[in-house]
């Protein structure tokens, strides 16, 4: 299990390969078409990256191989990373906001971004990790899983209630909830 094979006659490249194994101890690979699809861009500009990547429907770049290209790119050109990560960023959030239902406004928006800052620490990590290279194997359920578990978190979260020890003229104290 080696290097794909990328080699194109103007200009060689290779994929390192995943270094995790799952459970099961099988080592992570990304599908073929994903490192075919890298393999592609590696021979083309970031700006060709940007331009697949903004792509809507079947053109579009896959999340994975966006996320091996930011990897690959993330000490060049800041502008160019910024770009990228903003396209991923908008990926996530699409992906994470059909799980994130019947909360308010500021709760479902606190999700989004927790969701969007855990992936987005992951893609940018410098220690090798399963988590990290899952990303680059199946995306959208890292993401959702990531958004699962906060929507559980925050549904078996108590709700806070403060007690005002202000008495009203011969009353009992005053309760508020401050969800």
């Amino acid at each position: 299990m080696g290097e794909p094979d990328c080699s194109r006659p103007e200009k060689p490249v290779s994929i390192p390969p995943l270094m995790s194994v799952d459970k099961s101890g099988n080592q992570y690979r990304r599908r073929a078409d994903i490192e075919a699809i890298i393999c592609q861009m590696l021979t083309r500009t970031v700006e060709d990256w940007l331009t697949a990547a903004r792509k809507t429907g079947t053109d579009r770049l896959p999340s994975e191989a966006l996320v091996f290209l930011i990897r690959a790119t993330r000490a060049g050109d800041r502008n160019a990373v910024g770009a990228l990560v903003d396209v991923l960023c908008r990926r996530i959030v699409r992906i994470a906001q059909r799980l994130v239902r019947g909360f308010e406004p500021g709760v479902t928006k606190e999700i989004l971004l927790e969701v969007q800052g855990q992936i987005i620490e992951l893609l940018f990590a410098t220690t090798p990790s399963r988590q990290r290279e899952f990303l680059e194997i199946a995306f959208k359920q890292a993401v959702e899983r990531r958004t699962i578990n906060l929507v559980e978190k925050v549904t078996n979260t108590p709700e806070l209630v403060v007690v005002d020890d202000r008495r009203e003229e011969g009353g009992e104290p005053d309760m508020r909830s401050l969800c």
